[in-house]
């Protein structure tokens, strides 16, 4: 492929179609356009993809965190978001959105991710996170 991508640009729209509708959201609704073009980013270079069966959506980073213990973290995944978290999340003040977009995605990690390894997290991969947190609200 001479476009610098590892996954089609077809195939690519495919898998992020399938992620929007696997959780209930029309692929053509232009209330989701600016989310679907960053995950749409991250799917052309195969750094996205759909696990039906745990019902998550992993990431793998661009720039993989090197954790305390010596470990690398170059993927996470990300579950639906429950009431309780929700509820958490709810205590942030209007001014601190990114404080709880760090916190709402630490959950959606079911706790893999801990706010401090999310905090590490470089801008290109923070924005494709954010797509995903967008696909439940």
């Amino acid at each position: 492929m001479d476009n610098g991508k590892k996954v089609a640009p077809e195939v690519a729209a495919e898998e992020v179609n399938r992620i929007l509708a696997f959780f209930g959201l029309d692929p053509a609704s232009k209330d989701f356009a600016e989310p679907r073009t960053k995950m749409l980013r991250a799917a052309e270079d195969g750094r996205l993809m759909l696990d039906e069966e745990t019902q998550s959506v992993t990431l793998i980073l661009l720039c993989p965190i090197v954790l305390e213990n010596g470990k690398t973290c170059a993927e996470m995944s990300f579950i639906e978001p429950s009431a309780g978290d929700l509820k958490v999340i709810d205590r942030y003040k209007d001014n601190e959105s990114m404080a709880r977009t760090i916190h709402l995605l630490s959950k959606m990690t079911d706790g893999s991710s801990p706010i401090g390894v999310l905090e590490r997290v470089k801008a290109r991969d923070f924005a494709v996170m954010g797509a995903i947190a967008q696909l439940f609200f």
